[in-house]
């Protein structure tokens, strides 16, 4: 049984959306943060990127940091630009990105869930990546980031999103500096939130998307908590955590392809001889999309190459591990992807032009292209309980920051 719920929100008025509106902490760097919000006083990057508004030379770790983005916070609210819920409420959010339109729920999840498994992961969380984001988690006060959960279809959410989306204009909206879409509306309806509730406490399990470091961080505020309180003690919101639950057939996965800085010390016909080995390798004249299992594209030196596994494969063996493990490792040394510099990780919407433009360039000697992962392969893994190899999944349109947050019980009124 999932257990979700209503929960009293800090979101932006009317008003106030298109202003507050930002794009995740995690998609961008500190020099390209602070050029964002130039101009910008409502914008949430104040709040979640709290060192644009330090000196340039503050360590974004610092504990001026998370002080600076509970004081931003405490700002918002105090100049309206943000308001607290009267009630318990679920919201309906839908981002619409060109043809592609999704649409979930805005609910609060239990970290007991998570902490059990039926909220269930499929990548490793790094502990300095934990830390900022319970230090983060701590220092506002809120959860303000969302975690991005998949739900299996079901009729009863569908109708009832639709419903929603088609019966009355969105509470507010807003759209980005991508273009991208964002509107939500706002359901406090106890017969209504009953049906969601009930709708989803029925499935076997939710799946991470992304957030993977917001869930373990979100557990780990809550462990400290009980620690500080007892086990027994009434810990409110802490424990809970924000997220936006879509149905599976709603989401679009694009491909997260790679590039690899040299030929660890091959010479060109050394590199297409070793490729050759483990690949049928066949020139073209086009940008490489694969269109299926166990096709690559590979740029190298100006040119275009299909290549296609010749070693056998179990079925449930994702891409991105048949690349590393017959390419990547024996031939160009990446022993291990997630911490050696010399691999880089192009994510889908950059497209194929990027990987030509790396190469190009000179950043980088050659780069791949791969079939995006599905999203039945990512609820397989997960529910196998096994890891899926870092930058595996690329999801779009990404979810806007500042449009709701799950306050702790500190940024509650004293009941």
């Amino acid at each position: 049984m999932v257990a979700v719920g209503p929960f009293r929100s800090l979101r932006p008025t009317a008003d106030s959306a298109q202003r507050v509106l930002a794009l995740p902490y995690d998609v961008m760097n500190v020099a390209e943060a602070r050029e964002m919000a130039v101009g910008r006083p409502d914008s949430f990057l104040h709040v979640s990127r709290a060192e644009i508004d330090l000196d340039e030379s503050t360590n974004p770790y610092d504990d001026a940091v998370y002080a600076r983005s509970g004081a931003a916070l405490t700002e918002f609210i105090n100049r309206g630009v943000l308001r607290l819920d009267d009630e318990p409420t679920v919201s309906v959010y839908r981002m619409r990105m060109g043809d592609l339109e999704q649409v979930g729920l805005v609910l609060a999840a239990s970290v007991d869930d998570y902490e059990a498994g039926i909220i269930r992961k499929h990548e490793l969380t790094r502990p300095d990546k934990e830390n900022d984001r319970v230090r983060h988690i701590e220092g506002v006060g809120a959860h303000d980031e969302p975690v991005f959960l998949l739900s299996p279809p079901d009729e009863r959410i569908a109708s009832f999103l639709d419903a929603v989306v088609t019966g009355a204009p969105a509470n507010y909206a807003a759209v980005s500096e991508m273009g991208i879409s964002h509107e939500v509306w706002v359901v406090s309806d106890a017969g209504q939130i009953n049906t969601v509730v009930s709708a989803i406490a029925d499935m076997p399990a939710l799946y991470i998307a992304d957030g993977h470091h917001r869930s373990a961080a979100a557990q780990r505020v809550r462990d400290a908590r009980r620690e500080q309180h007892g086990a027994d003690a009434d810990l409110g919101t802490a424990d809970q955590f924000l997220a936006v639950v879509v149905p599976a057939d709603q989401v679009t996965l694009m491909p997260y392809h790679r590039a690899v800085a040299d030929l660890s010390g091959l010479t060109s016909a050394q590199f297409l001889a070793a490729v050759g080995e483990s690949f049928a390798v066949e020139a073209v004249g086009e940008a490489i999309a694969p269109t299926s299992l166990r096709e690559f594209g590979m740029y190298y030196d100006g040119q275009w190459y299909r290549l296609r596994s010749t070693i056998e494969h179990a079925d449930d063996v994702l891409d991105v591990d048949v690349l590393q493990a017959d390419l990547l490792e024996p031939v160009l040394g990446i022993g291990d992807p997630r911490r050696d510099q010399r691999l880089h990780f192009v994510g889908g919407i950059r497209g194929l032009p990027e990987l030509e433009r790396l190469v190009d360039e000179g950043h980088d000697a050659v780069s791949f292209s791969l079939m995006p992962t599905s999203v039945a392969q990512l609820v397989a893994v997960a529910d196998r309980g096994e890891i899926m190899p870092p930058k595996s999944t690329w999801f779009e349109p990404k979810l806007g920051s500042g449009l709701f947050l799950h306050p702790l019980p500190e940024r509650l009124p004293a009941s």
